[in-house]
């Protein structure tokens, strides 16, 4: 293989496959014809093979490095032009993109054959940049039908023919374009640059992908615009993402708040569109990774995503619930649920009219608030996990040891829920220490039995145990509800001796109209009441009766139309039952459904079972 006599000067912007054509020009012959006679395989050269490379620039008596770096060499799956790279798409591998201008100032002041001075610049070949920045004015494209008609170079008098008559169209080349043609020569970036740390094709496609997004609107179609269009929507990405700092991430998270105003669901393809799809894509090409990881990041802090969202694949963590996402996955409904986060003080109370996806929560405190709204319990099923009657249930209640945490809204009424732990903790409260090793049991009693054996009423022994006046309290592990609560004989004892007692008049006490002289006697004599002091021994209606007895006698004996409505029973089926059962009222009245029975003999009993 022997130089050419002839050569062309090869200009620093111009690609590998113009010099071939060149040299085929100044010889007068085809660029496939010239290859045949000179021995160069042009498909090796189209492709940037090295031999290939290193045969042409020895014909053509140039550098070898230099035409390295201007051609378009196949790696794998890209095209890399000197340090950057290009996908196939990006680049257009034929002659008949040009500036007109740019090749009727080469025939004119070239150096050369008239023929060979055109030359193709570098950056006609990238699809991305479709301005001449020397003349602003549109690249022109010929069109495969009649590119045939022309030789493939581009000094063909058909061609240049073309050249004097086109028109071309006024469109100043931009920031971006000249961005990229920079990097295409070789200029590049300090690597903290944003755009500077991306290869060649993704920076044009995340400049042209975000400008539409500003431009069209989240899901625009790609293929419903002009090349105009899209140079200014290159341009817009480009002025936002070549400033300082994080600027995809910034815009990323602009969109996504932005977003959360719309009451539809805010899954990432609903946020972020063409872009996210397109993105998908391409999920086996590595050189995007940053930019799905850079979505990912923002889409963890700002949406709240739902449990079954992935961001290019499974999540490994989610940090925000929306009311809506929530929703979705408590299987709780949305102004139920904004109700209940509201009521529990998780949320502020927002205007109306605020979309469900513009209320978040951490996902953590989600996760908890639902599972406490699962094991909520109702005022029914609260008394029933304490062991504690109604009366008792509201007086722990109104002196605030016990609470609901929320209240659920049901048509025109609210019902409150209790969280069993917060129960149990509050139960627990009251005491001073666990059991001890020492502890000796028969020295110890229940709530419930140390207001006979110390003569007090339920609230009497809270309030003591509240004041801190019963140290000697324990908790005991194997009990549960109330029962916990392991008090001192003695101790509760000493503190009620020094105390006046409280006590009721017999005539005031009403527990269903007043009751008898004869009635209160009997009561008394069997013990169900007690009596502290008595002003006259013939009428015991004036005499004062023990508080915590009358307490504990409405505790353990419930008249017939008490029975019925806790078994949810009608009063005659109930009566029927409990004398089939051989169950006799502890007091007869003249009212049927007044008449008194033994709760705990009832409850014994098939009629009365689950009553405690």
């Amino acid at each position: 293989m022997t130089r050419l006599p002839r050569s062309v000067h090869f200009h620093d912007d111009e690609h590998a496959l113009s010099l071939v054509a060149r040299l085929a020009a100044t010889y007068g012959v085809r660029t496939e014809d010239f290859c045949r006679h000179q021995g160069l395989a042009l498909r090796d050269i189209t492709e940037g093979r090295r031999p290939a490379l290193r045969e042409l620039a020895y014909i053509a008596d140039i550098d070898a490095s230099r035409l390295e770096a201007r051609a378009t060499v196949r790696t794998g799956g890209y095209f890399a032009i000197g340090p950057e790279r290009l996908l196939p798409e990006n680049l257009v591998r034929t002659y008949h993109r040009y500036c007109p201008c740019c090749l009727a100032e080469d025939r004119r002041q070239g150096l050369g054959s008239v023929e060979a001075r055109p030359f193709g610049r570098l950056s006609w070949l990238v699809t991305f940049i479709a301005s001449c920045p020397l003349h602003d004015v549109a690249l022109i494209s010929i069109g495969k039908s009649r590119a045939k008609r022309l030789a493939p170079g581009f000094s063909i008098s058909l061609f240049d023919a073309d050249v004097e008559t086109s028109k071309p169209f006024p469109q100043t080349a931009t920031e971006f374009e000249a961005y990229m043609t920079s990097r295409l020569l070789g200029g590049r970036p300090p690597a903290s640059d944003f755009l500077g740390m991306l290869p060649l094709h993704v920076v044009g496609s995340v400049c042209e992908l975000v400008g539409a997004v500003t431009m069209f609107g989240t899901k625009f179609d790609r293929r419903g615009h002009s090349e105009a269009e899209w140079t200014a929507a290159r341009q817009a990405g480009y002025r936002l993402l070549s400033a300082a700092g994080k600027p995809f991430e910034e815009f990323l998270r602009e969109l996504a708040i932005s977003t959360r105003r719309r009451t539809g669901e805010l899954r990432p393809t609903n946020v972020y569109g063409t872009l996210y799809y397109w993105l998908r894509g391409r999920s086996k090409e590595p050189d995007y990774d940053c930019l799905r990881d850079t979505i990912r990041l923002v889409s963890v802090e700002e949406l709240p995503l739902g449990h079954d969202d992935d961001v290019f694949g499974p999540l490994a963590e989610r940090r925000w619930h929306s009311v809506k996402t929530a929703s979705k996955q408590f299987s709780i409904a949305t102004t139920a649920l904004t109700k209940l986060l509201r009521n529990a003080g998780a949320i502020p109370p927002f205007e109306a009219g605020v979309s469900p996806n513009m209320i978040l929560i951490p996902v953590a405190e989600m996760s908890v608030f639902a599972r406490r709204i699962d094991a909520a319990l109702d005022r029914l099923r609260a008394c029933q996990r304490l062991k504690l009657l109604e009366s008792h249930f509201d007086t722990l209640e109104n002196l605030g040891v016990i609470a609901p945490f929320v209240y659920r809204q049901k048509s025109k009424s609210e019902t409150a829920l209790y969280d069993p732990d917060e129960l149990n903790g509050a139960i627990a409260g009251l005491a001073s220490f666990p059991a001890r090793a020492d502890f000796r049991p028969e020295d110890y009693t229940d709530i419930s039995r140390i207001r006979e054996l110390a003569g007090c009423t339920f609230l009497e022994v809270v309030d003591l145990l509240r004041s801190g006046m019963l140290p000697g309290t324990l908790l005991d592990p194997s009990e549960t509800g109330i029962d916990v609560l392991r008090l001192n004989i003695a101790e509760v004892t000493e503190v009620m001796s020094g105390r006046p007692p409280n006590t009721v008049r017999a005539a005031d006490y009403d527990m269903y109209g007043r009751l008898s002289p004869s009635t209160v006697r009997k009561l008394v004599e069997r013990e169900y009441l007690s009596v502290v002091e008595v002003d006259d021994a013939d009428d015991l209606r004036r005499a004062d009766l023990a508080a915590w007895s009358i307490e504990l006698f409405e505790e353990r004996y419930h008249s017939l139309y008490d029975l019925a409505q806790r078994l949810c029973s009608d009063r005659r089926s109930i009566r029927r039952e409990l004398e089939a059962a051989g169950i006799e009222p502890v007091i007869n009245h003249s009212d049927p459904q007044k008449a008194l029975y033994d709760v705990s003999e009832v409850a014994r009993s098939a009629v009365g079972r689950g009553l405690l």
